[in-house]
């Protein structure tokens, strides 16, 4: 059951997103687009902050009717295989999909849950900071590509193991905590792969309410295209069957 909640979360995600940050006043009425979706509000004493997704992919460009500062933040996320060799590549990548912020899987670069485990990386005309979290194997890891421009919102960063890592964006006068995530793999054993939703379920109680959270990364799971008994948290948008 946590791994199809945890996984149902994103099922209506694609690769890459763009998010809307509304901070003057909220909106009315109905959303702009009919592809868009709210997945955030908060009212704490300051002016609404609703947040909205558009799919890239479905090519929908909306914006609020309403007066009000915005802020673009481009997001994404990339099994990227290996990271070794291939980070200005990445970086290359990222600059020209004007992404802004980035999870990565499997970076394979070794380390543990140092605290300075972080470093530009540089492309032809752009530089993305980047903090991990590894192991002594070198083996899986994840972690986040940050465009230099925002590097100085970075509220916190903490390294829960290889497989997650969470970093936390300061904006206006909200703090927006973005999960990096690398799911077990089938074929794993059981108590390896409890354990990880273990760690994962225990690092998102301790986040505030009052925080926005966005747990981003690959599930290495399919929630199949039936509910069959988990209709409370499976959206009816999977595919395929289920193998968790």
């Amino acid at each position: 059951p946590r791994q199809l909640y945890f996984l149902s979360l994103l099922t209506f995600i694609s690769f890459i997103s763009d998010f809307y940050l509304v901070t003057q006043r909220p909106l009315t009425g109905e959303l702009p687009g009919p592809l868009s979706v709210a997945i955030g509000w908060r009212q704490e004493g300051y002016p609404a902050v609703k947040f909205f997704i558009q799919c890239t992919e479905m090519a929908s460009r909306h914006t609020c009717v309403h007066p009000a500062e915005k802020v673009k933040i481009r997001v994404g996320s990339l099994n990227v295989g290996t990271l070794k060799g291939r980070s200005s590549e990445v970086v290359e990548t990222l600059t020209r999909r004007r992404i802004d912020l980035c999870c990565l899987q499997e970076t394979r670069w070794s380390g543990g849950l140092e605290p300075n485990q972080a470093r530009f990386v540089k492309g032809k005309d752009s530089r993305y900071k980047f903090y991990w979290c590894g192991n002594k194997q070198g083996q899986g890891g994840v972690g986040i590509m940050l465009a230099e421009k925002w590097v100085e919102n970075v509220f916190e960063v903490q390294r829960i193991s290889d497989r997650i890592l969470l970093l936390k964006l300061g904006i206006g006068k909200s703090i927006f905590t973005f999960l990096s995530i690398y799911a077990p793999q089938i074929g794993l054993p059981e108590a390896e792969k409890e354990h990880f939703y273990d760690q994962l379920q225990s690092t998102v109680a301790k986040i505030p309410t009052s925080e926005i959270l966005f747990p981003i990364g690959d599930w290495n799971g399919h929630v199949g295209r039936d509910a069959q008994g988990f209709e409370e948290t499976h959206g009816g948008h999977g595919l395929g069957d289920r193998n968790t």
